[in-house]
């Protein structure tokens, strides 16, 4: 490097430190199991207050596993600006869940007891200053609610019940009868 006699090497040092910082937090660092607390929260990356920058050429694999008897809350805040920067999101089922720059600002997801949830971050090389955080909350699973259905009163459960009245805890409906679901379509 040629330096002249007005050029400054601190402003390059300091750059470079701050660059070398947001790396250090974004290198693919899992959430330690000793970390893994019902009723806790994590943050991916670790630490991380707010949104995390993420450099050009990013990726990474975040795990959010959940042991037995626990269930993870999982709030990705997006920053996402590149066309082509992506969080690809895929639960134990296989089911993807792609988050761009298009995406809501805050998407929520759950890791179900004893699984692993899986988020790709991916940037491409040119800097968008794109950024993101999960802030992963570990709640205890509670004796599951049972509802017996075999009542000849009962003839029919309405599912949105089970969301409104059941705090988030885990629901099983036990039946006799054959399973039936009827929609229709929102009123225009």
């Amino acid at each position: 490097m040629i330096y002249s006699s007005t050029m400054s090497a601190t402003p390059l040092i300091i750059s470079l430190g701050l660059l070398v910082g947001v790396t250090a937090a974004l290198d693919c660092t899992q959430i330690p199991n000793n970390a893994i607390i019902p009723l806790s929260y994590t943050t991916i990356p670790a630490g991380a207050t707010g949104l995390v920058e993420i450099p050009p050429n990013f990726n990474c694999v975040y795990n959010v596993k959940v042991p037995k008897m626990v269930y993870a809350r999982v709030r990705l805040e997006n920053g996402l600006k590149g066309y082509n920067d992506l969080i690809t999101v895929q639960d134990q089922q296989g089911t993807y869940t792609r988050v761009s720059s298009r995406s809501p600002s805050v998407l929520n997801f759950y890791v179900f007891p004893n699984t692993t949830t899986t988020f790709q971050v991916v940037t491409k090389s040119v800097d968008m200053h794109s950024s993101f955080r999960m802030i992963v909350f570990y709640q205890p699973m509670y004796t599951e609610t049972v509802t017996h259905l075999g009542n000849p009163d009962m003839k029919y459960f309405m599912l949105n019940d089970l969301q409104e009245n059941s705090y988030k805890t885990p629901q099983t409906i036990i039946s006799n009868e054959k399973v039936r679901d009827t929609s229709a379509p929102e009123a225009v």
